[in-house]
């Protein structure tokens, strides 16, 4: 009974030495997948502005942005950027899990396929998408399940009681979505959703070592996971915790009078450190069920990059280009930035800037010179004490003129 227990709790333990003996390697790969993901948000958020301030017509009305103003900047921008960071997202789960897979079947000693860090980055992109596809159809599945939970709540029932009937007749149902523990999960409300979501734990490691599609990801999980369904959920669970205590435990220090810039530079440092752990588990199990390596008949090939003599010169200045350009400011503004004023309490767009700042400095010019010859004319025909004065006025009216 008691091998039985520790035996359950064997992923677990396995993925926490794992996740701590692979930090260096996750952190790397996760700071710089991060990285990026902060220029694609930077970048979005730079076109909405821009794209907000083209189409002010279209976007605004009485000075607010309408309902259409925001559908479209949804579709234009932020439909685009969640594609590209829910890729990236998916990339860097992927690469973790093939550094930390290569390490642990390192020290089970079945055969070392440990992925250098590019190699590793190269995992996480080619399989990107068929992960991301599998984990939305494993959401819409979800989704869909918890929708109808009072009909298949009914449905569960009805099938316990017609089993029931057919096992006491000894004609029991061989199928394994049809067995007595499946026929409750379907009678509990929101059972369903359950079975489908600890069914499906598995599709990332399963994605970052096997060569399987979409629909094979989510039913090679379904296989590993039968007969193991406590030890994959332990497993997953004490992943999820152990990275959200962190996390609460980050946003409970920034509570502290003065400590918000250190809390949000943890949540930063969380971000490319602790958020490894979950992965660590996931991958601890899925070795735990397919006995400490992955099967040659659907095995991945392994991608090796040999590196050259000039790789530390290209990747250090590569380096420093990108992060020049995050801290050096640059001159430029946007487009809503640049609004001149022409007079008091009135504005005009960049595109008509040159032409109204022209024709304002013209006009200006113009009746300074029509006032001033008005005084010299008036000052002249009221000069009865001389031309002295009325060349003094016309002198002052130049002088304005030339002030102005």
């Amino acid at each position: 009974m008691q091998d039985r227990y520790s035996g359950n709790f064997a992923p677990t333990a396995t993925g926490s030495a794992l996740f701590l003996s692979s930090f260096w390697r996750t952190s790397l790969i996760l700071a710089v997948l991060n990285f990026f993901a902060a220029g694609v948000t930077l970048l979005a958020v730079n076109m909405v502005s821009e794209l907000a301030w083209a189409q002010r017509a279209n976007m605004f009305a009485d000075g607010s942005i309408t309902d259409g103003g925001i559908l479209s900047l949804v579709l234009q921008v932020g439909l685009p950027a969640g594609i590209v960071l829910a890729f990236v997202s998916a990339a860097g789960d992927l690469a973790v899990a093939a550094v930390l897979g290569g390490q642990l079947q390192k020290k089970l000693g079945r055969g070392s396929t440990n992925l250098r860090f590019f190699a590793s980055l190269w995992r996480g992109l080619q399989r990107a998408l068929v992960f991301a596809g599998a984990f939305a159809l494993v959401t819409v599945e979800i989704g869909v399940a918890l929708a109808l939970s009072p009909m298949i709540s009914l449905a569960g029932i009805v099938l316990l009681l017609v089993f029931g009937i057919r096992k006491a007749l000894g004609k029991p149902s061989t199928n394994r979505w049809l067995t007595w523990p499946m026929l409750v999960a379907y009678a509990i409300p929101l059972g369903l959703a359950a079975v489908i979501l600890v069914h499906s734990l598995l599709i990332l490691p399963i994605a970052a070592f096997e060569r399987h599609g979409v629909v094979g990801l989510m039913r090679r999980s379904s296989e590993l996971v039968s007969g193991r369904v406590l030890r994959v959920s332990i497993a997953a669970f004490c992943g999820v915790i152990g990275y959200a205590a962190v996390i609460a435990l980050i946003a409970a220090i920034g509570f502290i009078d003065g400590a918000q810039a250190v809390s949000s530079a943890l949540l930063l440092i969380a971000q490319f450190t602790a958020a490894a752990f979950p992965v660590a588990m996931l991958v601890a199990a899925y070795f735990d069920a397919t006995g400490g390596r992955v099967p040659p008949e659907h095995a991945l090939r392994s991608v090796g990059f040999q590196r050259s003599p000039g790789f530390g010169v290209v990747a250090t200045g590569a380096a420093v280009a990108l992060l020049l350009g995050f801290i050096v400011p640059a001159d430029t503004q946007p487009a809503w930035a640049q609004v001149q004023p022409v007079g008091e309490g009135e504005f005009v767009a960049p595109a008509q800037t040159g032409e109204t700042q022209d024709s304002g400095i013209v006009r200006s010019a113009l009746e300074v010179e029509a006032g001033a010859e008005g005084t010299a004319n008036t000052e002249g025909t009221a000069g009865s004490e001389g031309e002295g004065a009325s060349g003094g006025s016309e002198s002052g009216s130049n002088g304005n003129i030339c002030r102005k």
